[in-house]
């Protein structure tokens, strides 16, 4: 049963069909190549997971797009096991009242799928490039199955921004972490347990929903039985935006063994 939650591997993509989420540099051809659009995280990989110990460790990384991420910290020692979106159905975006989403689901639907087929490609890319034992589940961070089991750490990084219902989100990802659960992300740094919208009306960016508090992420894991040990704060570069962006680091400890 474990085995078929697991996507079954696939043969290298070509280059051509991927899209890189993260900048990276792969081995390829005894040499390296540089892809990736959105955001450059290289050499960043311990500020970025709040340098918790990551050997030996069982490690959920939600939201893994190319997979930047996993292959870091399966470098770091860890063994991981990636979890990203499976179909475009899964989205739900703000009423931007002239985007596809709204005015022609159909043809949002089969954009959606090319790119997430690329999204996908580039993660079996990158796997390949790395010989990484990592493996990858997909379907909804909403209802991530119990049947992968428990992870000493589960990371979360910059996927809650992105979804509707990110306390959702957070709340199934907690059930499957037995120790350190790390979030990075933008967020609200008062201790006034909010969250507030991020897009704005003709902003173009419908899939820019909300920035949590520090407050209220520090109430989400009081109720589940964890404790806040450190917040930090980095600037981050934002490839696309060409500019560095702040981005808070919060982990967090499980008090209540499951």
């Amino acid at each position: 049963m474990l085995d078929q939650l697991y996507a079954a591997p696939r043969p290298k993509p070509r280059l051509e069909d991927c899209h890189f989420y993260h900048v990276t540099d792969l081995p390829e051809d005894g040499g390296t190549i540089t892809v990736g659009s959105d955001w450059d995280l290289r050499g960043r990989i311990h500020d970025y997971t709040g340098h918790v110990d990551l050997a030996g460790k069982r490690v959920l990384d939600v939201g893994t797009a190319s997979g930047f991420l996993t292959f870091e910290m399966e470098k770091c020692g860890a063994e991981v096991v990636s979890f990203d979106v499976d179909k475009p159905e899964r989205y739900f975006l703000l009423p931007e009242f002239n985007d596809l989403f709204w005015t022609d689901r159909a043809e949002y639907l089969r954009q959606g799928r090319k790119q997430i087929d690329r999204l996908h490609n580039s993660w079996w890319y990158a796997h390949h490039c790395f010989k990484s034992q990592a493996k990858v589940v997909y379907g909804t961070a909403y209802d991530i199955p119990d049947e992968i089991g428990f992870f000493d750490v589960v990371v979360m990084g910059q996927i809650l921004v992105h979804l509707s219902d990110p306390v959702r989100a957070i709340s199934s990802a907690l059930l499957r972490c037995k120790d350190r659960f790390v979030i990075t992300e933008g967020a609200a740094d008062t201790e006034t347990p909010i969250m507030g919208l991020c897009a704005r009306a003709g902003s173009n960016t419908p899939w820019s929903w909300w920035h949590l508090s520090i407050g209220l992420y520090r109430e989400l894991f009081k109720m589940a039985g964890f404790e806040v040990e450190q917040i930090n704060k980095n600037s981050f570069y934002c490839a696309s935006e060409a500019t560095n962006m702040d981005l808070f680091t919060i982990v967090a400890r499980r008090l209540i063994p499951v």
